[in-house]
């Protein structure tokens, strides 16, 4: 039921923003998706389209023919770059209704498109962590480069810092109360 909800729900909003790009400029949009597509293992990754518009695309030498994609990595990405060649159609737009991130934008030229902004794409926990790439107006055979940027880790130098730093305020309290007993 809960999934059923979900693609219908995923759906009406793919209808909703067809009708809202209808002018023809190529476009790309992140939607949820409510079944496991492509798993990703590392932090990119690259996929063709075929047909220029719709959802098939070509991931290596796998067909997918919903363009569908779960982040296998083991850690959150907090971004998605996608680097664009082959396309001749533009200017070019991008469009989000999904839930990991807020924000899209592109480069001068239009080929390079950012996501940022949101919660990002966690490693497949939760069913509808996977997202779908609609595609609508490009070139057949466009190639896109997708470079997922991980979430911010601290490395082990920062927190060794962090816990030196507590252990000296934990010492000088310490200290404080020593002299007031």
């Amino acid at each position: 039921m809960k999934r059923s909800c979900l693609a219908l729900l995923s759906m009406l909003m793919l209808i909703g923003a067809s009708l809202a790009m209808a002018d023809g400029d190529p476009n790309i949009q992140l939607a949820g998706a409510p079944h496991d597509g492509y798993v990703v293992t590392g932090n990119s990754w690259d996929f063709t389209t075929s047909t220029g518009s719709g959802n098939p695309c070509t991931v290596g030498i796998t067909n997918d023919a919903n363009c569908v994609f779960t982040n296998g990595s083991g850690t959150t990405w907090s971004s998605l770059i996608f680097t664009i060649t082959g396309n001749d159609n533009s200017p070019v737009t991008c469009s989000v209704s999904f839930k990991g991130f807020s924000t899209c934008g592109s480069n001068d030229s239009g080929n390079v498109i950012t996501y940022s902004g949101g919660l990002g794409i966690s490693a497949g926990e939760f069913p509808g962590d996977d997202f779908q790439v609609v595609l609508k107006g490009w070139s057949p055979g466009t190639n896109f480069a997708v470079n997922a940027i991980p979430s911010g880790v601290p490395e082990p130098s920062s927190l060794l810092m962090l816990g030196s730093g507590l252990l000296g305020v934990c010492g000088m309290l310490r200290r404080r109360f020593a002299k007031v007993s």
